[in-house]
């Protein structure tokens, strides 16, 4: 079974590629790459392709869901 989670509407919790990610919050590579830093400790696999689900959630709460913007 999948573990897949429906946070927001239109975006689910789920294992992503790399550049599926990136797509979807629509950021250049170079930007998606300084954003991955800091989530270092927590990833598993620095040259795998795909983040897992719990890799995603991660990614998701330190940046926000795509397509929402967050101002501090």
């Amino acid at each position: 079974m999948s573990e897949e989670k429906n946070t927001n509407n239109s975006f689910m919790i789920r294992a992503y590629t790399k550049k599926e990610l990136r797509q979807l919050y629509g950021i250049p590579k170079s930007t998606f790459l300084r954003w991955l830093l800091p989530l270092r400790s927590k990833l598993k696999s620095q040259r795998s392709n795909w983040l897992t689900a719990a890799e995603v959630e991660c990614f998701v709460k330190e940046y926000g869901f795509p397509g929402i913007k967050n101002f501090s």
